[in-house]
């Protein structure tokens, strides 16, 4: 019991704060994180990706017609109260199914870019990491 009293507390005290260097080093590093244009670029991407999942499940836009037009008489003349005209709307419906695909591909392309902002992130730690 003696032996593993003191090998506890000293490794509880032997546990020691992060040198003066390493947390430069670290503040080096996330300031490098947060200001560079590639790191900067690659994260606005995830974000342009991430907003593009809603819009991928969501119905097409309706489109609305209106049409107006001078109808000519019997005899070919067209007068003022020959008129006619007429309201469309129609609304594009895809395949059952397709909606979701859609919305995966966007997750998956949303993945993509985190993916690929976390390279950029690690390309740009080590660079910093070397020549701090």
């Amino acid at each position: 019991m003696r032996i593993c009293i003191p090998f506890f507390l000293g490794a509880l005290l032997g546990a020691q704060p992060a040198r003066p260097a390493q947390a430069a080093l670290q503040a080096y590093v996330e300031e490098v994180l947060a200001r560079h244009p590639e790191g900067i670029r690659a994260q606005e991407a995830v974000h342009v990706e991430e907003a593009k999942i809603p819009q991928a499940y969501n119905l097409e836009d309706p489109v609305l017609t209106l049409e107006t037009a001078r109808d000519p008489d019997m005899n070919g003349e067209v007068r003022e109260d020959m008129r006619s005209g007429g309201v469309m709307i129609t609304q594009v419906l895809p395949w059952p199914g397709k909606r979701r695909l859609r919305e995966t591909v966007a997750r998956m392309e949303t993945k993509g870019a985190e993916a690929l902002k976390d390279r950029v992130r690690l390309g740009l730690r080590a660079e910093a990491k070397r020549t701090f």
